[in-house]
């Protein structure tokens, strides 16, 4: 099976099965009645980074070497896609088949069709409520092992306008400053773009947030309605925000750990003690403004 969809009410969720499990169609109902299409369509015809979400993992964002050394064994990660300075970015699962576990009513749950080495097998999972989709990860580490890696998702949220046009409210109330090669540096002090700030007009990101909040928001909001995305700090540490050049749409990016994450020590890698398992969500929800 190439796709697989949920319903609930009018909400629904498409998934491209073939493709990584990108999301062709997100729409979400508010209390009002309201049907929102919430994340950009997969668009085939554009770059695959573009569009649509999808999972980063085993690393998240770019990494700068291809060999990573972890008790006493060196592991290679055999990069599916390098950016144009030869960075490694966005891990081995971006666009790798998925298959159906479990599907019934509003539930979905599927797993890639391969794993990789030395990194935990996972699956993905799907909750869809009238107003709200929620996104959850279980990874399990099967080996007699530690392991360790970093994930997180690639979201383009969308309100089918410029985002130039929007409002945004959000508690991500620190900077981290990346370099020319949009790698962490923990010592570079930058100013924050979306401090003070209320609307995205004329705002360009490609910036890497936290918080000092346990959940963590990031909302976007029109006229009419808001869209919002939230998790706990858990394990989604990080907040990778982009602005495309199109600007119809905006990538808020849940991560466990920063880029490079096997090289960078503040990057908080996660790691996975034999036989242990972890799960980590979040969800994306709207709501009628002025309800």
């Amino acid at each position: 099976m190439e796709k697989a969809s949920i319903l609930n009410h009018k909400s629904k969720l498409e998934l491209d099965l073939k493709n990584g499990a990108q999301i062709e169609k997100l729409e979400l109902e508010t209390e009002s009645g309201k049907l929102i299409s919430v994340v950009s369509k997969f668009d085939k015809t554009k770059d695959f980074f573009l569009t649509g979400n999808f999972l980063m993992f085993p690393w998240v964002n770019r990494l700068e070497k291809d060999i990573i050394k972890f008790n006493n064994q060196n592991i290679f990660l055999n990069p599916k896609k390098k950016d144009q300075n030869g960075f490694l970015i966005h891990g081995n699962f971006f666009d790798k088949k998925r298959e159906i576990i479990n599907l019934k009513n509003k539930f979905l749950s599927i797993k890639p069709i391969l794993y990789q080495e030395n990194f935990p097998i996972f699956r993905e999972n799907y909750f869809l409520e009238k107003n709200f989709c929620e996104f959850e990860i279980e990874f399990f580490n099967s080996s007699d092992i530690e392991q360790i890696f970093a994930f997180g998702y690639h979201p383009y949220l969308s309100l089918n306008q410029k985002i130039d046009l929007l409002n945004f409210k959000t508690n991500l109330n620190q900077i981290i400053g990346l370099n020319s090669n949009l790698l962490p540096d923990f010592n570079l002090k930058i100013e924050n773009p979306i401090q003070d700030k209320t609307s995205l007009n004329n705002i360009n990101l490609d910036n890497l947030f936290t918080s000092t909040e346990k959940i963590i928001y990031f909302c976007l909001e029109n006229s009419e309605v808001g869209l919002k995305i939230s998790f706990e700090k858990k394990y989604y540490q990080f907040v990778q925000i982009y602005t495309p050049e199109d600007r119809l749409s905006i990538a808020v990016e849940p991560i466990s750990s920063t880029g490079n994450v096997f090289f960078e020590p503040n990057s908080k890698s996660v790691l996975l003690q034999p036989k242990e398992k972890i799960s980590a969500s979040f969800k994306i929800e709207v709501y009628d403004i002025n309800a």
